[in-house]
C-alpha cells in the first residue's frame, strides 16, 4: 500500500534558535522475489517474505513534489513487472507453480486442469496475455459444449476446477512473483448442493455386523465412532491422544485446534439437548511411553456399551 508521510523536526538555525523543518515523502511496499540483499554481518535474506518497504523523504519536496516521486515511482514499478510477465509465458508460470506446490495432494489435478489451459492459450503465451476476456471465451466454450465422454454437457464442477487452479497461478504470480500487476477476474459457476443421505437403522445393524465378521479388531469400533460423530476417515485414523480432551468429556481437538462437541446419531432429528446417544465409548489412557501412547484405536482395553448419555459420545478414562 502506497502513501504520503510527512516528517517534522526541530534544529537549531544560524542564530541559536530552534527551527521547526518539514519534510514530505512516501512509503510503500514492492515485491522482492527472489531477494537480492543480504545481511553485511550474517548473510541473512533481509525480506524472507518477498516483499520489501520502500521510505523515501526529502525536506526539499512538498506534498505536491511527493505525490509526483511517488507517481514516477508507481510507473517504474508497474513497467518493471510488465517486462518480467511478458519475459515469463504461460508454460514457465504452470511450471513455476509445480515446483510451489510439490507437496500439495491434489498437485496432479491441478496439473491436469493447468494443461488444458496450456493447450488451450498456448505455453508460449505471455503471462500478461491471459486477460479476463480470454478466460471468460474460454468459459463460455465449455457450457456451450458436450462432453465427449458422457454426452451431456459440462457440469458447473468440471469448469470451476480448472479456473480455481488457473486463478491460483496467477495470484501466486500476482503477488509472490511480481510478474503481474493484477489478477484477472474470473466468475466460476453455481454449484448444485450434493446429495446428502444417512443410513437408517436397518441398515447400521447390517453395517456393524458385517465389520464385526472382519478380521480387524478395530474396525467395528472405528466405524461405530464415525457413525456417532462423522468424522471422515482421515480424521478418525489420524485421532491422537493429544487431541483428545477427557478430562471435558465429548470434545476432540481436531487439527484445525477447535474443539468439536460429537453429536448423537445423525439420522436423529430430535435437538441433542433432548436425545440420549446410543453408544457410550470407554477407554483407558495408555502410558506416555507406552507402545499404543499416540492413537487409541491400537489400546487393548478401548470397548463399547450401551449408555444414555445427553446427546454427546463420551471419552473417559476408566
Amino acid at each position: 500500500m502506497a502513501k504520503l508521510i510527512k516528517r517534522t523536526w526541530t534544529s537549531r538555525g544560524p542564530t541559536g534558535h530552534r527551527v521547526r523543518k518539514v519534510a514530505h515523502g512516501y512509503t510503500l511496499q514492492v515485491p522482492c522475489r527472489p531477494c537480492p540483499h543480504r545481511d553485511t554481518k550474517t548473510g541473512e535474506i533481509l525480506h524472507p517474505n518477498g516483499v520489501r518497504q520502500v521510505r523515501v523523504v526529502n525536506s526539499a519536496w512538498s506534498r505536491e513534489d511527493a505525490e509526483k516521486a511517488l507517481a514516477a515511482y508507481l510507473l517504474g514499478v508497474e513497467q518493471e513487472q510488465a517486462k518480467a510477465s511478458a519475459l515469463m509465458t504461460f508454460g514457465e508460470a504452470i511450471e513455476q507453480y509445480l515446483k510451489a506446490k510439490a507437496r500439495k495432494r491434489s498437485l496432479a489435478f491441478d496439473k491436469l486442469y493447468l494443461n488444458q489451459f496450456k493447450a488451450e492459450f498456448g505455453a508460449r503465451t505471455p503471462l500478461m496475455d491471459i486477460t479476463a476476456a480470454r478466460i471468460s471465451t474460454w468459459k463460455a466454450d465449455k457450457l456451450s459444449a458436450v462432453c465427449p465422454r458422457t454426452g451431456k454437457p459440462y457440469a458447473a464442477a468440471s469448469i470451476n476446477r480448472p479456473l480455481a487452479a488457473l486463478r491460483h497461478l496467477l495470484q501466486l504470480a500476482h503477488e509472490e512473483w511480481g510478474v503481474l500487476s493484477a489478477v484477472p477476474k474470473m466468475r466460476l459457476e453455481k454449484e448444485p448442493q450434493g446429495r446428502i443421505r444417512w443410513l437408517e437403522p436397518d441398515e447400521e445393524v447390517r453395517l456393524l455386523a458385517a465389520c464385526a465378521q472382519s478380521r480387524n479388531p478395530e474396525l467395528t469400533k472405528i466405524v461405530t465412532i464415525a457413525l456417532e460423530t462423522g468424522l471422515r476417515k482421515g480424521e478418525l485414523l489420524g485421532l491422537t491422544w493429544d487431541r483428545v480432551d477427557l478430562s471435558r468429556g465429548g470434545w476432540s481437538k481436531r487439527s484445525r485446534a477447535r474443539g468439536v462437541r460429537f453429536p448423537c446419531a445423525r439420522w436423529c432429528t430430535t435437538p441433542w439437548r433432548a436425545c440420549p446417544a446410543r453408544v457410550r465409548v470407554r477407554c483407558s489412557r495408555p502410558a506416555a511411553s507406552g507402545p499404543h501412547s499416540r492413537t487409541p484405536w491400537s489400546t487393548p482395553n478401548w470397548k463399547t456399551s450401551a449408555s444414555t448419555t445427553r446427546g454427546t459420545i463420551l471419552l473417559r478414562g476408566s
